[in-house]
């Protein structure tokens, strides 16, 4: 890993950037951070092995401002992997996570430092709202157990909403473990931090830009390599999840399981709702279950048959162009695909 350090001052921010092929998207969320009103902070981009120009990008800005840190890993490791090695390089009083596609209010550092100085908390979150479509999002109130209700999703897990102090990720950074996992890995994070927490704080103000693009998650279609790196990931993040409960927090094991039956229901949901045609849904559902040694998929195949009949046609929108095939020619196979999926059939 090469390491490019700039400063000694011990910043009062830390604000830690995974990248991986954001090159269009980097330099808008570091504008946001580098023209903050409060600017005592430094930045801490890791490069994930990106094969665009994305780390260009990142020296062109650090060799313009010095409170930019840059940190390369030769090949991808994975969002938990890189944002733990950021964890390890900052100095600062508090850390920020920020998403290298999304970017921050100008006055969000300082509105955090005048709570922080006065509430001390170890971690204070705050609200967001979604681009493009402009939907606010504001912390609910967690109960007496903050954190049943973030593992029960009652409670948003996002690790970008939440602003942590120094001395708990240090707390973080000698039980975690790090590992491969592109996705569900905000619920690692947020679930130890609130565990190893002294304080906890939330305030309504919306400092937050979270900007849906295409990507594990969005609607598009969907391969099988790109199912193993979601199945792989949600299950990594369970394994060490209940590693960490068994050692520090057994009582809450129960919802570790719930945990990744969430996470995996989530894919197949991402499956049904894909731009995929149904043949390819079905074939993906199917690979799911296979692939886990579950039935998950089975009563997402269930739905699609419903749609397709309630609608009579199937939309296949692929090489760009929309065709209509009705039920009347493919009725017969797609049942018997849905019949064996189902385990109608063998």
């Amino acid at each position: 890993m090469n390491i490019e350090k700039n400063t000694d001052h011990l910043p009062f921010f830390s604000i830690l950037v995974p990248v991986y092929n954001k090159e269009t998207e980097l330099e808008k969320c570091l504008d946001s951070i580098l023209g903050q009103s409060f600017g005592d902070l430094e930045v801490i981009a890791v490069d994930d092995g990106s094969e665009d120009n994305s780390y260009e990008v990142l020296k062109g800005i650090a060799g313009k401002d010095k409170r930019v840190k840059i940190l390369r890993n030769e090949k991808n490791k994975s969002l938990i992997a890189s944002r733990i090695t950021a964890m390890k390089e900052a100095r600062g009083k508090y850390i920020l996570n920020i998403d290298s596609d999304d970017f921050i209010e100008r006055e969000t550092c300082k509105k955090l430092h005048d709570d922080l100085s006065n509430s001390g908390c170890d971690i204070l979150a705050f609200g967001y709202v979604e681009e493009p479509s402009g939907n606010t999002g504001y912390n609910p109130d967690p109960g007496d157990d903050i954190l049943k209700s973030v593992m029960e999703r009652q409670f948003p897990h996002n690790l970008c909403f939440k602003c942590c102090s120094g001395i708990l990720i240090k707390r973080f950074l000698e039980k975690c473990d790090s590992f491969y996992c592109n996705m569900s890995e905000d619920m690692y994070f947020s679930t130890l931090l609130i565990d190893l927490a002294s304080s906890f704080r939330k305030i309504d103000d919306v400092f937050y830009h979270y900007v849906k693009s295409d990507g594990m998650t969005s609607r598009r279609k969907i391969t099988h390599r790109q199912l193993d790196n979601m199945v792989i990931s949600v299950t990594n993040k369970s394994v060490y999840l209940k590693k960490y409960m068994e050692s520090y927090n057994p009582k809450m094991l129960p919802f570790c399981n719930t945990d990744y039956e969430n996470d995996i229901n989530f894919i197949a949901r991402l499956i049904r709702e894909s731009e995929d045609s149904l043949y390819n849904r079905l074939e993906n559902l199917e690979y799911l279950d296979e692939r886990l040694g579950t039935e998950f998929g089975k009563k997402y195949a269930e739905k699609i048959e419903k749609d397709a009949e309630r609608y009579n046609y199937v939309v296949d929108s692929s090489f760009g162009k929309t065709l209509m095939i009705f039920s009347a020619f493919i009725g017969k196979r797609v049942k018997e695909k849905i019949r064996k999926i189902m385990g109608f059939e063998k």
